[in-house]
Order: C-alpha cells, then sequence, then structure tokens
C-alpha cells in the first residue's frame, strides 16, 4: 500500500489541481497504478458529491462528469456534473467552496491529468516457413521448396496517458480521503471513460466504504 501523501490544507490542493494544466479523459484497457485510501475516515458512505473534471475542452469535461454522476446515481448518491453549475469554464476553488457550503454537498469528486510517460515493450522474434517459387525459364517452369525467414525482434514505445482522481469529504474542513491513478496507452473515448469510471474508481469507492454498494 503506498504511503500516505504528505498532509497539506485541504483548500490549498484542490486550488492547485482546479487551476493546472490539467485534463480529463477516460480510458480503454486501462489499469489502476496507484491507489490510496484515508483509513481513518468513518463519517459513513457520501451522499451528495459535486463532480469535477478540470478540461480546457467543454466537451470532453461533460462526458466525464456526465459519466461519473450517472454511476455515482447507480450507488444510490445524488450526484451533480460542476459544468451544470459553470458550463463556460470550470470552476476555481473559491467557487468550489461556495456551491459546497450552499448546496450541502458532503464529498467532492476532481480528476486531473498527470503528465505522460513512456514504455517499451521488447517483442520477440521467430522464424517462420516461407515459399518460394523460382522461375527456370531454360526448363521452362518453376521450382517451388521451403526456406527458414528469421523474423528480428524488435522494441514498441507507446504514450502512456495518466489520469488521478481524488475524493474529498466537506466535513471539518474537509480533506482528501482516497485517491486513484489510471494508465492507459489507448486513445480516450465516451465509452472507455464510463468503464473507467465505473470499474476502475466507483467500484474501488465502494470497495473502501466511502461509497454505497451498486444498486442492483
Amino acid at each position: 500500500m503506498p504511503s500516505r501523501p504528505s498532509v497539506k490544507p485541504a483548500h490549498i490542493v484542490l486550488f492547485a489541481l482546479l487551476i493546472g494544466p490539467v485534463v480529463l479523459d477516460g480510458c480503454s484497457q486501462s489499469r489502476m497504478t496507484d491507489q490510496w485510501t484515508d483509513h481513518a475516515y468513518n463519517d459513513g458512505t457520501l451522499k451528495k458529491v459535486l463532480a469535477v473534471a478540470v478540461r480546457k475542452d467543454p466537451a470532453r469535461r461533460r462526458i466525464w462528469e456526465d459519466a461519473f454522476v450517472e454511476e455515482l446515481k447507480a450507488h444510490g448518491v445524488a450526484a451533480t456534473g460542476s459544468y451544470t453549475v459553470f458550463p463556460s469554464t470550470v470552476p476555481d476553488s473559491s467557487q468550489v467552496s461556495d456551491i459546497v457550503r450552499r448546496e450541502g454537498y458532503d464529498g467532492v469528486a476532481v480528476s486531473a491529468r498527470l503528465p505522460n510517460t513512456t514504455e517499451e515493450t521488447y517483442v520477440a522474434g521467430y522464424t517462420k516457413r516461407e515459399l518460394v517459387r523460382v522461375s527456370r525459364p531454360f526448363l521452362r517452369g518453376y521450382t517451388t521448396y521451403w526456406r527458414d525467414v528469421r523474423i528480428p525482434g524488435y522494441t514498441e514505445t507507446n504514450e502512456v496517458r495518466r489520469f488521478q482522481t481524488s475524493v474529498w469529504t466537506t466535513h471539518n474542513g474537509g480533506r482528501m480521503i482516497w485517491s486513484g491513478t489510471i494508465e492507459t496507452a489507448d486513445a480516450v473515448a465516451e465509452g472507455p471513460v464510463r468503464n473507467a469510471i465505473r470499474d476502475l474508481i466507483v467500484a474501488e469507492l465502494a470497495a473502501a466504504g466511502i461509497l454505497p454498494p451498486r444498486i442492483k
């Protein structure tokens, strides 16, 4: 289990996430590579959550927030995408604080895109049999035979996209209670966004007791 992140005032960390040059997209063929849970959290499951996707592209922002809201509601949680309240731009930390107090949210989910990394995968070489056909003009025909052909190994380099979601409780001044990082080498699209949120984020939040179980 990764060590607990250094403790900082919640409003400072949230502000840094909201104003930084980050985005949120979804993933197909994704995996969770890092996860942290505040095991001291014992305020029960969240009941009303504001979802914030920090994304310059309004369409990408709405895709993520809609997907998160849909999945949270499947767990019986009242949820709102920030774009329904702040349609023009992603809200800053003071705007988030204001709506949290005004509307009584007990949780905030903020997702941000981390810098990309690259990964190298070695593909081993192999030998294959190949049929060769050779023209024999003097014999007025062809000769065929099999030969072994060696295919050399090679290294593939893929760009890996990384996305971090942080979930905050607003009780007692607010603090982060869960964080998870997802990696994917695939292009992002609406379907993979929903799958990643359902299977890699919300399911883990329910397993940690931060969200109620999914309604059957």
